[in-house]
Order: structure tokens, then sequence, then C-alpha cells
């Protein structure tokens, strides 16, 4: 399972995440996206750390002072 840090550092990165198993989206939207299983999605919108972009995910600045502090995974 791909963890809570590796979203956020793709969210840095200027990636937006999705749900695992994301439908309606094209081939090439696809692309622009990284899926992560919903747990992980919803421990990160209860902390602040993404807000929810056209049925995507991107980082707010609460997530970019957690990078900041966390320690590397």
């Amino acid at each position: 399972m791909r963890s809570q840090w590796q979203a956020l550092v793709e969210l840095r990165a200027g990636h937006l995440i999705a749900h695992t198993g994301l439908r309606g989206i094209s081939a090439d939207d696809a692309r622009q996206f990284r899926t992560y299983p919903a747990p992980t999605i919803s421990a990160l919108l209860r902390y602040g750390f993404i807000r929810e972009v056209d049925g995507a995910y991107d980082i707010t600045d609460h997530g970019l002072r957690a990078l900041e502090v966390l320690p590397r995974r």
C-alpha cells in the first residue's frame, strides 16, 4: 500500500491523486493522476493535508508544511 507521505510528495511534485479505480476519466486524463486506496485519501482529508478539486485531490498549505516537518520515509 502506498503511504500518505508518498502521496504528499507526489502532490508537491505537481501530480493530482485520485481514489484507486477512479472511473469516468479518459486514458489521457488518467496519466495526470496517481491513484491511492480510499483509506489513504480519507486520512489525508481528515487531517486537512489535501482538498478535493474536480473529483481528484490536491495538496493544501497544511500538507506542504507537514512535509517540511515529517521525517523522510
